[in-house]
């Protein structure tokens, strides 16, 4: 994994944030003193910010969260471990291509628990600056249209939530084909081997947290543990989580599981990765 540059760093770490602060945050979190409305967990506010501006604009903002949450004394060493991880994914996720970042290839890693456990061995600074790095490529790389703000926007609530977050009403993603009240897994149209794949999922809007897709081997069940692509889904009722596919053309499940477990709340449908 890559780190960014000490030049870079002094400036991104130094970088002010300037989140709008219409927004409600949690005004007893001592992390986000500085600025409130980066603890703020609505996920449209952060879309809605970024999608009208530019790219170093957003990419600094980004940086400079991630700066805020590492630089603060009250968040845990496991905490920055377990977000780096699912922060680092999201990012892989996001923009699956090595140029973005300078040709590394770890970064392109969706292994939420291995990037996790590489955080684990460095030291709390190591981290910060390479998330700070990657994040702000990522961002660079995006399209503006949607990609960029959403890949801000689903960062920065990971972010919030890090050191407790703040109160927020439940955010309904873009509807795909319409929500509903209970769990539903869409399938995803063929790909080839690590392009993204597109899953369209309903849940409760109020679902928890840790409600996650994955990608299996065809006809492996999730409680045997042999997931090959992972990911949260969104808060609120409805969305489309993006997964790469699989590395080996042929035929493989997705299911969607609750909280953390492998408890099955909708699948399989079939994923299948063309030559």
């Amino acid at each position: 994994m890559k780190k960014l540059g000490l030049v870079c760093t002094s400036v991104v770490i130094g970088a002010a944030v300037l989140f709008p602060t219409q927004a409600q945050a949690d005004p007893n979190n001592p992390c986000f003193a500085s600025d409130m409305g980066a603890g703020v967990e609505d996920k449209s506010s952060h879309y809605n910010w970024a999608a009208s501006r530019n790219a170093d604009t957003v990419a600094n903002n980004l940086a400079g969260k991630v700066a805020m949450v590492f630089n603060c004394a009250s968040v845990t060493g496991d905490q920055l471990a377990q977000a780096f991880g699912q922060i680092s994914s999201l990012i892989a996720r996001s923009a699956p291509d090595v140029r973005c970042f300078s040709g590394d290839q770890g970064v392109l890693n969706t292994d939420a628990a291995g990037h996790e456990a590489w955080a684990r061995t460095k030291s709390r600074q190591q981290v910060r600056d390479n998330l700070a790095w990657k994040s702000a490529a990522a961002i660079r790389c995006l399209d503006p249209a949607h990609n960029r703000p959403e890949m801000f926007a689903a960062e920065s609530v990971m972010l919030a939530r890090v050191p407790g977050g703040a109160p927020s009403a439940p955010v309904t993603p873009p509807a795909v084909g319409g929500c509903n009240s209970g769990y539903s897994l869409a399938g995803a149209p063929a790909a080839r081997p690590y392009e993204q794949m597109m899953f369209p999922w309903t849940a409760p809007a109020n679902h928890p947290r840790r409600d996650w897709i994955g990608i299996f081997p065809k006809n492996v069940i999730p409680a045997d543990g042999k997931w090959i692509g992972w990911g949260y889904i969104a808060d609120g009722g409805c969305g489309s989580m993006p997964l790469n596919a699989p590395g080996q053309p042929g035929n493989y499940d997705a299911y969607l599981m609750s909280d953390d477990t492998v408890k099955v709340l909708s699948g399989p449908v079939s994923v299948v990765v063309n030559p």
